[in-house]
């Protein structure tokens, strides 16, 4: 999935780096963009019920609250 996202992206001309790592998906992204010194972070928000964010957690909540820099949230539809 990763790289054809990437592929995707790239046709449209944009730059993309991508980085495959196992974990927290918030504590990953975290600590990628500490390693890389980046100034943005944008990640996708999915709908999830209330039990399933209690159980789950969100990652776009983690981030607002941990990212070490601004966090550009975008919704689906």
């Amino acid at each position: 999935m990763l790289p054809r996202a990437a592929r995707e992206l790239e046709a449209k001309g944009v730059e993309v780096g991508t980085h495959a790592r196992e974990g927290d998906p918030a504590d990953v992204i975290i600590q990628v963009a500490e390693e890389l010194g980046g100034e943005l972070i944008v990640v996708g928000s999915s709908a999830l019920t209330e039990l399933e964010r209690f159980l789950l957690g969100s990652v776009s909540s983690k981030l607002s609250q941990h990212a070490p820099t601004s966090l550009m949230v975008v919704r689906d539809g």
